[in-house]
């Protein structure tokens, strides 16, 4: 079983947190995903295609068959990939699927363009199916699901998503909506050129101050992240309750 929880230490504001390291993934990821969707619905002149890819019964997952399919994807459409996304998924019995969305011109029809992957040999692992999404946030409500957010179901070493822009303005938009509240402001005054070294520069800071947050377990039941925090509160250390911290506030900006 993973190690759910992290237990963290903010020596310079005595205060202790525990940290879901699963809601932070998964938040994480519809986040990325849902940038990814904003900044291309404003596109022109395209059109959202998603393909459902299943195993056959006699098939398991392997870590190379989404980045083998997605390659040769990309090698039949070439240009016209102008993006695509996608999540892994676990059907109730523990079967990994995957929903791919791809951003494509709106000219290219299905079957004649974009080709059913099973039935063209881009997946030899079982069963597709190829349509064209109704809305561009089609892809995000896979993710919804409660047996999603715990990612020790998954197999081990399984990579649950990923998003891929072509065009270089638009993969710099989403890059920037990623970055930290602290990052974007040193984007919009120094520019990109010099966020590696200013971000470093301000770790190295906080790191000298002793103001960061720095790691003291990692466990995996809730209840044993919650007693190891609160036991510091016989070190002076502020241990506010037991919700859960899921990332963006102290410490995380």
């Amino acid at each position: 079983m993973a190690k759910h929880f992290t237990v963290l230490i903010n020596h310079g504001t005595n205060r202790v947190m525990v940290l879901d390291n699963f809601k932070v993934r998964y938040n994480r990821m519809r986040k990325r995903i849902a940038d990814w969707v904003n900044i291309l619905k404003p596109v022109p002149d395209i059109q959202f295609v998603m393909i459902t890819l299943t195993y056959a019964p006699q098939f398991d997952w392997q870590p190379n068959h989404i980045r083998e399919f997605m390659l040769a994807y990309r090698k039949q459409l070439g240009d016209s990939l102008l993006a695509y996304a996608w999540v892994a998924e676990l059907q109730k019995r523990g079967a990994v699927h995957y929903h791919v969305m791809l951003v494509v011109p709106n000219y290219l029809t299905v079957e004649n363009d974009l080709p059913y992957p099973d039935q063209s040999g881009l997946w030899t692992f079982g069963f597709t199916r190829v349509e064209i999404a109704r809305t561009p946030f089609y892809l995000v409500t896979y993710l919804g699901k409660e047996y999603q957010k715990d990612f020790s179901n998954f197999p081990k070493g399984i990579r649950v998503f990923a998003v891929f822009i072509q065009d270089k303005l638009q993969k710099q938009s989403l890059r920037y909506q990623s970055l930290r509240l602290f990052q974007k402001e040193l984007v919009d005054e120094f520019g990109w050129a010099e966020l590696p070294s200013l971000t470093k520069l301000r770790k190295e800071i906080m790191d000298e101050l002793n103001l960061g947050w720095s790691v003291w377990s990692f466990e995996r039941d809730k209840e044993d992240a919650i007693q190891k925090a609160v036991s510091w509160e016989k070190f002076g250390k502020k241990w506010s309750g037991r919700a859960m911290f899921v990332g963006g506030q102290d410490g995380q900006s």
